[in-house]
């Protein structure tokens, strides 16, 4: 169909409402996958008996679903200006953290995230 112009509009409203479609396809894909994420997530917690065990396997999950070469849990230390990791996961290959890190290591956009709870990238 063209307008006054001899603009073809029929294609074009055609082309948004496929855009439309595959974008709301896409989003519901998205979230079923979340959703399965989030109960193996849970399932696995639960099947862990220690706080350590339960924080290890989210550390795990976590990792390997946003595709991350380490996760750590650490505790701030502001009197002696570190953060001492009490825990994390490494993927295969991935070199360790020490267990102590000075903050002044790390000062600028990624202490500010850590410190707002941000995920540091």
């Amino acid at each position: 169909l063209r307008d006054g112009s001899g603009t073809l509009r029929g294609f074009q409203k055609i082309g948004q409402d496929v855009t439309q479609r595959h974008l709301a396809q896409e989003a519901a894909r998205e979230n079923e996958e979340r959703q399965r994420f989030l109960i193996t997530l849970g399932d696995a917690m639960r099947a862990e008996a220690s706080a350590d065990g339960k924080i290890h396997v989210a550390a795990r999950l976590l990792g390997e679903r946003l595709r991350a070469s380490r996760v750590l849990y650490a505790e701030f230390d502001h009197a002696r200006n570190v953060a001492e990791v009490f825990n994390g996961w490494f993927a295969s290959g991935a070199a360790p953290f020490p267990t102590v890190m000075p903050l002044e290591d790390y000062d600028g956009s990624v202490l500010r995230a850590l410190r707002s709870g941000v995920t540091a990238r």
